[in-house]
């Protein structure tokens, strides 16, 4: 019993101890920069500057919990910084994720130590959780999220009735919760949950679940119908952020897969080659690298790829090699079914409505590595073949520095505040910048408020000529962005009525513009009334 309590004690101050360490290495390591993530100014812009019925209905309760926590900053600091208290937050959830993925791993997988913790180190230092531990988004949180309701479930498993009941109520309202949390996470809930129940043959638990969490979600659905949370029904219930479901073609899969495998390792690398950034921006017509357009090819972190990449998919295949030879045959657990479940249901999801989204696909990582610590990490320890496990670490560590978290160390490769610096610099309020489709650069300029700005993609042509028209008349500038002037092919895919907005402006008045020069995107111009 002694040893038994000793070993708890060890355990609990391993966690601690690695909880502190991954918080301190995470905000030591935070990008120095946001505006490449795609929402982040814009979550910030409604965290500190706005009521939350500009939220998106997906996030209501996420952005609520995140705009009582600012406020609650303010109260002993005027103006505090959004993106310093989200990212001491989220640094702060992503640690607990990987302490608690251990947990998960060793307790309701059977994975022994030390493979518990490897698999839970190389979840840490993949890209899509290190890239995102300190940004202001939601996916740290709703990993917490998951792994939190997982764990609930999971270990209602042994307890003895009246304790199971309570869990079992328990769990139904924190997965109510946070199904309004971020919605994706009522896969999580409504499904990988259930599933885990059904495949136990307890109906009884099932059903009381069921009930529960349907009775929740239902009082929640309500709440936001009468408050005005939307005025369509349907889309309080289900918020795809204007998206629609879409078969994929063969196009889309190839870049849900480089997406899908950016989140374990960096591909950044990719893009600091003038040959397969050109191919990849023509091709897949989206922000799922956002961060591409920061690739600086005088970086010479990026060449390590040529060593770590083939050693990441040697060692891959060396681990999968091993466990086949260890020849472990068992039945699927309920807890792999869960999983099995939850990463099925998110991967139809991505695919239907956002498949070349890098951050889409990130809550699919902790599906992904309870499933790898089960049937990879675990045999590899069993067999005798740990240290494959610990070269994975190392290099999913090096590279994910280097080629991936390491580019956003130096401010001075913020490719959006270079972009915006004209407009910063030259522009007053009562200015107007017209954008594009680049979305993190227009929030950007709204949340530092530059000038007036005008997205392209969202605006009708009319509209756009006309506020054009007056603001020239009122005697103040306007400055069109390259990206209206010559779209290139990933924002003519993402805006179709670039070539009209431009066609239609005034020719006296964008043949006296002043052109603007914005290296390799070309020129922009600086309209002003004669």
């Amino acid at each position: 019993m002694i040893a038994a309590r000793q070993t708890q004690s060890f355990q609990a101050l391993l966690r601690v101890s690695v909880f502190c360490i991954l918080t301190v290495s995470y905000l030591v390591t935070a990008p120095e920069y946001h505006t490449t993530a795609i929402d982040s100014y814009y979550f910030a812009e409604i965290i500190s500057q706005h009521d939350l019925f500009e939220a998106p209905v997906r996030l209501l309760l996420w952005l609520s919990s995140m705009q009582l926590l600012y406020r609650i900053v303010s109260i002993f600091q005027a103006e505090p910084d959004p993106f310093l208290i989200l990212s001491i937050a989220n640094a702060i959830f992503a640690s607990l994720s990987v302490i608690l993925l251990e947990r998960l791993l060793s307790r309701q997988f059977a994975v022994p130590s030390p493979a518990s913790w490897l698999t839970a180190a190389t979840f840490g230092v993949s890209y899509g959780t290190w890239r995102y531990a300190t940004e202001l988004e939601v996916y740290p949180s709703a990993m917490l999220f998951t792994i939190v309701l997982l764990t609930l479930a999971f270990s209602s498993a042994g307890m003895v009735p009246s304790a199971r009941s309570k869990r079992i109520w328990i769990t139904a309202i924190a997965g109510a919760v946070a199904s309004f949390f971020y919605q994706p996470l009522g896969i999580v809930a409504g499904i990988a949950i259930p599933v885990f129940f059904l495949s136990r043959r307890v109906m009884k638990d099932l059903i009381q679940y069921c009930a529960i969490y349907g009775l929740f979600l239902a009082a929640g659905f309500l709440s936001l119908a009468r408050t005005g949370g939307s005025s369509d029904p349907l889309h309080t219930i289900l918020d795809t952020d204007g998206k629609v479901v879409v078969l994929p073609d063969m196009v889309s899969l190839s870049a849900s897969a480089v997406a899908f495998f950016q989140n374990l390792l960096s591909a950044n690398w990719m893009f600091a080659f003038p040959p397969t950034r050109d191919v990849i921006e023509s091709k897949f017509a989206d922000h799922f690298m956002h961060e591409l357009v920061a690739t600086d090819p005088a970086y010479w972190g990026y060449r390590l790829f040529l060593l770590t990449i083939p050693a990441a998919l040697v060692l891959l295949l060396l681990a999968v090699v091993r466990v086949l030879k260890a020849r472990e045959r068992r039945p699927l657990t309920s807890p792999e079914l869960s999983a099995i479940s939850l990463l099925t249901v998110q991967a139809l999801m991505v695919l239907g409505l956002h498949p070349e989204g890098f951050e889409a696909w990130l809550p699919t990582l902790v599906p992904v590595f309870l499933l790898l610590g089960s049937r990879i990490s675990g045999p590899l320890q069993r067999s005798g073949h740990v240290s494959v496990l610990v070269l994975i670490v190392a290099v999913f560590g090096v590279h994910n520095w280097f080629a991936g978290v390491g580019v956003f160390a130096n401010a001075t490769r913020d490719y959006n505040r270079i972009l915006a610096e004209p407009a910063i610099t030259r522009l007053g309020e009562k200015d107007l910048v017209i954008i594009g489709a680049d979305w993190p650069l227009f929030k950007y300029l709204n949340y530092v408020g530059a000038a007036d700005t005008i997205f392209a993609k969202d605006t009708q042509t009319d509209v756009i000529l006309s506020r054009l028209e007056g603001t020239m008349d009122s005697g103040h500038q306007v400055m069109i962005y390259p990206d209206v002037i010559a779209p290139s092919a990933l924002a003519l895919k993402q805006a179709s009525n670039l070539t009209e907005v431009y066609s239609k402006m005034p020719k006296q008045a964008i043949a006296n513009g002043e052109k603007i020069e914005f290296g390799d995107l070309g020129y922009g111009l600086l309209l002003r009334k004669e």
